[in-house]
């Protein structure tokens, strides 16, 4: 058998590992807002990308925002 050992489910997170889940979706975050102040709007589409496939729960909060609502309609 190659894969003997069980692997965690995905659902389940670890204390760690949801706390570095959290500070990636922060600085995705900021990141994006400051890419969309210097109009680099491929890099900030991709930064909100990243939050919202690892924060799915986020996006009413991203998409009401002021700044992207554009891209959003």
């Amino acid at each position: 058998m190659p894969n003997s050992r069980p692997r965690p489910r995905r659902g389940a997170r670890s204390g760690a590992g949801a706390a570095g889940r959290d500070e990636l979706v922060s600085r995705s975050l900021r990141s994006a807002e400051h890419c969309l102040s210097a109009q680099d709007f491929g890099t900030a589409y991709a930064h909100y990308l990243l939050v919202l496939s690892l924060a799915p729960e986020l996006k009413d909060d991203v998409k009401n925002n002021g700044s992207t609502q554009v891209w959003f309609l």
